[in-house]
C-alpha cells in the first residue's frame, strides 16, 4: 500500500499556516502522512503578480465592517 502524502505550501508569517503546520506535526490523524513543507512567502507573491490584497480595497473594508456590526 502507498503511504499517503501531503505537500503544504506554508506562508512563512501566517498564523494559520503555523497552525496546519502543527496539527500535521502533532495529530495522530496525520501520522502516517508523508508530508512535504514548501515555504512560501504570500505577500511577495500577490505583489509579484500584482494582486491586491483584501484589506486594501476600500469595498472590501466597508463591507466587512458592516458585517461585524450585523453579527
Amino acid at each position: 500500500m502507498v503511504k499517503p502524502s501531503l505537500l503544504l505550501y506554508v506562508d512563512l508569517v501566517s498564523p494559520f499556516a503555523y497552525l496546519a503546520f502543527h496539527v500535521i506535526r502533532t495529530s495522530p490523524v496525520f501520522k502516517d502522512v508523508e508530508a512535504t513543507y514548501v515555504p512560501v512567502f504570500l505577500g511577495g507573491i500577490m505583489k509579484a503578480c500584482g494582486n491586491t490584497p483584501p484589506m486594501n480595497i476600500k469595498s472590501m473594508v466597508r463591507l466587512w465592517g458592516k458585517s461585524r456590526a450585523d453579527a
